[in-house]
């Protein structure tokens, strides 16, 4: 989990869910 996915996380879990839909392949 990067440092921008942690702020992203603060203002909600969202933001971060899409990252993984975008990008499934990524490791969280």
């Amino acid at each position: 989990m990067t440092a921008q996915e942690i702020i992203l996380d603060e203002d909600g879990t969202s933001a971060a869910l899409r990252r993984l839909k975008q990008n499934p392949f990524l490791s969280i």
